[in-house]
């Protein structure tokens, strides 16, 4: 087999088909710990530290610059501020505790949906499918990287998933809660950002071949599940079908037996 291109090699890894090698990288989750990159620097003098390049890692893929979440985003506030910490209100609505050297997660205090009102100020605000200035890529510049690099087009990817992107407007527990006591609002949510997310999709599709959507779910931890199988399927499993749908039949991204 000829050497494949990244995005060839990782396409065809994730739908069980014959590869020339393993593909080699670690997706999303390249980027060092803050401290991490300045122990490094200060060690080797190194200004600029791609680990891809250093490592040899694949391009695998790219994700065409659009907002798919909250737009026009909310104005960041420094609420308080101490030699270590700072208390601030980020783009999404969150009001968040963290350290100023970046060395942990940051204590999330605050989200913006809390109630249902919230909930459709929000969807009508800043969640609107056709407000312009979503999608911002340079498709000349993306088609002529694609020419080079060979990486497959990812369109959803980090924090885009119907669980996970309602967890980051309501936090964990509130929306675990919400789950008992406000079905139809989160329902209503999942339904809404699918929506949303298939229109940019769809758009994109226009100007470039998409070769893989990727929904992001943080809903688990050591223990398990966060969410029972049955609310999976009640809640989720509804737009993973419509999104499923839309790619095989509208964006023609490859399905899981490598077909098209």
């Amino acid at each position: 087999m000829d050497e494949l291109t990244g995005g060839e090699r990782y396409i065809r890894c994730m739908t069980g088909q014959p590869t020339d090698r393993t593909p080699y990288g670690v997706g999303i989750g390249w980027r060092p710990w803050p401290e991490t990159r300045r122990r490094w620097q200060a060690e080797t003098g190194m200004t600029e530290i791609d680990l891809r390049e250093i490592f040899g890692f694949d391009r695998e893929y790219v994700v065409p610059a659009c907002r798919q979440g909250v737009f026009p985003e909310f104005e960041p506030v420094v609420l308080e501020e101490s030699a270590d910490f700072v208390v601030r209100k980020n783009e999404l609505g969150v009001t968040l505790r963290d350290r100023k050297d970046g060395g942990s997660i940051p204590e999330f205090i605050d989200y913006p949906v809390k109630t249902r009102e919230d909930w459709d100020r929000l969807k009508s605000e800043r969640l609107d499918p056709a407000m312009p200035g979503r999608i911002i890529e340079d498709w000349g510049a993306l088609k002529a990287r694609l020419e080079e690099t060979g990486e497959a087009v990812t369109v959803g990817d980090f924090p885009h998933g119907v669980f996970g992107y309602c967890r980051e407007l309501m936090g964990a527990e509130e929306l675990l809660i919400a789950f008992y006591t406000e079905p139809d609002m989160i329902k209503d949510m999942m339904r809404h950002l699918t929506d949303l997310w298939i229109s940019l999709w769809l758009r994109i599709a226009q100007e470039i071949q998409i070769d893989r959507i990727h929904i992001w779910e943080d809903m688990s931890g050591r223990q398990g599940s966060l969410v029972s199988p049955k609310m999976v399927e009640e809640f989720m499993m509804p737009c993973y079908d419509r999104i499923g749908a839309v790619g095989r039949e509208s964006l023609s991204v490859y399905s899981r037996d490598g077909s098209c």
